[in-house]
């Protein structure tokens, strides 16, 4: 998990940075591992920040796409969780 979250956050560097495709080069590989082991939060974080990558450059259907992946892992990730009073 803890090299997952670095390499969300090296993207997350490179995303306020402006460079679009650094950053969805270090999401894409933290996602594969958050996807390994099975953190659907994470996943669905992910896929929200390559969204956004897309989104920056223009690229509005990958965007559309990768948003639409985070809704639903979210939503998976929200349906095992137990209900907080």
């Amino acid at each position: 998990r803890g090299v997952a979250e670095t390499l969300h956050s090296i993207g997350e560097v490179h995303f306020h940075q402006g460079k679009f495709e650094q950053a969805l080069n270090f999401y894409f590989r933290a996602l594969k591992r958050e996807q390994q082991l099975r953190l659907l939060p994470s996943v669905a974080r992910s896929f929200d920040r390559i969204a956004a990558c897309y989104a920056a450059t223009n690229r509005h259907q990958q965007a559309v796409f990768y948003y639409e992946k985070a809704v639903a892992n979210g939503q998976r990730a929200h349906a095992r969780e137990p209900l907080m009073n």
